[in-house]
């Protein structure tokens, strides 16, 4: 659509030059968008009534005059496209329409979903924990870590969960313990901070509708984007794989089943190398998974 966008546009200069994406010129772009029936022409037509090109118009001026640096550029760009998202676009047509103008003016091409992200911290232990915000729910963006020397069931990483393989402290608790990212489903019920828990088959319910507002790779859009084959990391997320015994990438996350906690099997939710989507699981007695405790917003 890129493409299309860019040739409509293209078009518009050719026939009436750059100011006909103007203030002044708000009513002529609409009538021009108008004379032609196109996907294109009718996205177009939408953001012209959002004020969308007479913005990045006016930035291209200031940057003309020297008065506009790249990352002003690009601040305004990523509000014309918030707005857009806020008058209910789709969010890849949004972006479509940002990266045409972008590429038509030479801006910088904006992160399409660096301005989705809603990021934030808590400290717990002395330890500072990243959060990011997914719908109406606070998500870890990064693994609870427990302390224990727990038993890492068949599948996992057995005995590899030493200082310093996979990111884990290398520190050590006041009895002793290693901090580890992998716990039972009983500890991770257990030590959920004040005000946490773990997310319920509705919080994982409501995690897949708001990805898929953005896009059908629900798993890739919670990967990190190193480390994984398709990672996305569109909210905020940033699951970083673990390396499994069979050498392949996989992350798995508990969730608290609507049965309690003493019930098999157990559920989580789990990330892997070969799809892009998150898979639901059934988990057996002895299993270890990584935690993401929520709250509500």
């Amino acid at each position: 659509m890129i493409q299309q966008l860019k040739k409509v546009l293209q078009n518009l200069i050719a026939d009436f030059d750059e100011e006909i994406f103007s203030n002044e010129n708000t009513l002529r772009l609409r009538k021009a968008l108008g004379q032609r029936k196109s996907i294109a022409n009718d996205i177009l037509a939408f953001a012209n009534i959002k004020g969308i090109p007479q913005k990045i118009y006016n930035a291209k001026r200031a940057a003309s005059d020297f008065a506009s640096s790249e990352n002003q550029q690009e601040q305004i760009l990523k509000n014309c496209y918030q707005d857009l998202i806020n008058a209910q676009m789709l969010p890849d047509s949004a972006y479509d329409v940002i990266s045409a103008f972008a590429e038509i003016f030479a801006f910088p091409q904006i992160n399409q979903f660096e301005s989705q992200k809603e990021l934030g911290e808590f400290i717990y232990k002395d330890k500072t924990y990243k959060t990011c915000r997914i719908g109406n729910t606070i998500w870890m963006a990064e693994n609870f870590f427990v302390m224990g020397n727990e038993w890492v069931g068949p599948g996992a990483l057995q005995w590899e969960i030493k200082f310093g393989i996979f990111g884990i402290p290398k520190s050590k608790s006041a009895c002793g313990g290693k901090l580890v990212e992998l716990a039972s489903y009983e500890k991770a019920v257990r030590c959920a901070p004040q005000g946490w828990r773990l997310p319920t088959i509705a919080d994982f319910q409501d995690l897949i509708c708001e990805i898929k507002g953005v896009t059908n790779k629900t798993g890739a859009a919670l990967k990190s984007t190193s480390k994984w084959k398709n990672g996305l990391d569109l909210f905020g997320f940033n699951a970083i794989p673990l390396k499994m015994d069979d050498g392949s990438q996989a992350i798995n996350f508990w969730l608290k089943g609507d049965s309690g906690e003493s019930k098999l099997p157990r559920l989580c939710f789990s990330l892997d190398d070969e799809s892009d989507e998150i898979q639901f699981m059934r988990t057996e007695a002895d299993s270890v998974n990584c935690i993401r405790y929520v709250k509500d917003v």
